[in-house]
C-alpha cells in the first residue's frame, strides 16, 4: 500500500522537480530496503517478547508483564536511535552501497534516506504496543495499532504532503506519521493498561 502511493506520488510530482521520475521512484526504494533491515532487528527484539509477556499475564504476574514490556521498548528504541544517527550521518555511505549515480540521484537519494528515516526511532513503541496487544489477547487494539500507520495515515500523508509541497511532502509523510503514530499508540496503552492493571493487585514477582 505505501509502496504503490509512494511511487506513483513520487512519479507525478518527481517529474515536476528538477531530479525527474526515475530518481525519486528509485531512491524511495533503496531507502525502503535500508529501513527493512532495522524493521527486521527491532521485530525480532519485539517477537521474543511476545511469549514472556503472554505467560506472565496469563499467570497473573503482572509486574513482570509490565518490566518485558518495557524493557522491550527501551532496547528497540535504542537500537533504532542508532539506527537514526546512522541514517543521518553516514546516509551517503548507505547509498553508495547500491551504486554510485549522478550528483542529482546522489542529491535525492540522501535526502530521501534522511528525511523519510527521521521519525523512525517513535517505532520502536508502537511496535512493542501491537505485540503486547497480541500477547495479552486483545486483537482489535493490536490491528489498530499496527495497521491505522500502514493502511491510514502514511498513504494520506503522502497524499496531502505531496499536494501541499511536492515531491519532498512524499518524504516529510514519514516521520509527520511516524510521531502520529506513536501518539495513537501512546493512547492506546494509557488507556487499556489503566483498565488491564488498575484493579489487579497480583504484582507476583
Amino acid at each position: 500500500m505505501i509502496s504503490a502511493v509512494a511511487n506513483n506520488m513520487l512519479a507525478v510530482y518527481g517529474a515536476l522537480s528538477k531530479y525527474g521520475a526515475d530518481i525519486t521512484v528509485a531512491s524511495f526504494g533503496i531507502t525502503i530496503k535500508i529501513n527493512q533491515v532495522a524493521i527486521n532487528v527491532v521485530q525480532g527484539i519485539i517477537t521474543g517478547s511476545q511469549p514472556i509477556i503472554g505467560y506472565n499475564y496469563g499467570a497473573g504476574k503482572y509486574k513482570r508483564t509490565k518490566s518485558t514490556f518495557k524493557i522491550a521498548v527501551i532496547i528497540s528504541t535504542a537500537f533504532l536511535v542508532f539506527a537514526t544517527v546512522v541514517f543521518q550521518f553516514f546516509s551517503m555511505s548507505l547509498i553508495s552501497l547500491f551504486g554510485s549515480e549522478t550528483e542529482l540521484y546522489n542529491e535525492f537519494a540522501v535526502m530521501c534516506l534522511r528525511i523519510f528515516l527521521m521519525g523512525c526511532i517513535f517505532n520502536g513503541l508502537q511496535g512493542c504496543t501491537s505485540i503486547f496487544f497480541q500477547a495479552v489477547g486483545k486483537p482489535v487494539q493490536a490491528s489498530v495499532n499496527a495497521f491505522v500507520k500502514q493502511i491510514i495515515l502514511v498513504p494520506l500523508g503522502m497524499i496531502i504532503l505531496s499536494h501541499i509541497i511536492g515531491v519532498t511532502g512524499v518524504l516529510w509523510a514519514g516521520p509527520v506519521t511516524d510521531g502520529i503514530a506513536f501518539l495513537i499508540s501512546v493512547l492506546l496503552l494509557k488507556h487499556s493498561w489503566s483498565i488491564m492493571f488498575s484493579n489487579k493487585n497480583k504484582v507476583t514477582a
